[in-house]
């Protein structure tokens, strides 16, 4: 891109960008989420509702973040505010069957896993941020019945989501691609979809959730 990101240094942007279909709120249509159910959110946390395994077995989930609060520089790590968000994701998703988690070079996509790695006994894969067909292929091996938590930044999370099929609200364009505004750090998007269907899946439903304190 010509313009600088501030998320990665000058240059090491990720070089893909790919339009897809944007899905409508699919209001009456139930779909499980193979990780976090459809529930009511109480204080930016989904409570679970119970579903048979084998509804739970027909479909992907992909649950993205942006990395928590971090300092200044060109590879900083977590402030102390950051590294209590870490904690407070490793609780929000301690229940979860989570199958793999995913994570840029950068020591702040690292550090916001490191509790939940812990926490679920799963280790950190790391991709490097600029390797498009890596990421493309690790999302497309998203197989029936499993989660995958990706933590990347705030220009990458929207193109994972598209990369599926969904889309995200609320968010800046910056240089032509959607970025998560500078402030928010508390989001976390849920990505379902059918694993019959190939990708980008036109019965995605994405749904938005916010973890740890929140950001105005």
């Amino acid at each position: 891109m010509a313009s600088k990101i501030e998320e990665f240094p000058q240059g090491r942007s990720m070089p893909w960008r790919v339009r897809f279909r944007h899905l409508a709120a699919m209001g009456s249509m139930v779909l499980c989420l193979s990780c976090v159910q459809q529930g009511q959110l109480k204080d930016g946390v989904t409570e679970e509702s119970p579903m048979e395994d084998q509804t739970r077995s027909g479909y992907c989930t992909m649950m993205v973040l942006r990395h928590a609060e971090k300092g200044s520089g060109a590879d900083p790590d977590l402030t102390e505010e950051g590294h209590q968000r870490a904690e407070a994701l490793a609780q929000h998703l301690s229940g979860q069957p989570i199958h793999r988690l995913l994570c840029t070079e950068y020591r702040r996509t690292r550090q916001t896993l490191e509790p939940l790695s812990s926490t679920v006994g799963v280790e950190i894969e790391t991709i490097q941020a600029g390797d498009a067909p890596a990421w493309r292929d690790a999302i497309a091996s998203i197989g029936a019945g499993q989660c995958v938590v990706i933590c990347g930044h705030q220009n990458t999370v929207p193109m994972f989501v598209e990369e599926v099929g969904g889309s995200i609200g609320g968010t800046d364009r910056v240089s032509g691609q959607n970025w998560i505004p500078g402030h928010l750090f508390d989001r976390l998007y849920i990505s379902s979809w059918p694993a019959a269907d190939s990708l980008p899946s036109s019965a995605v439903v994405t749904r938005e959730t916010q973890y740890g304190a929140v950001c105005d």
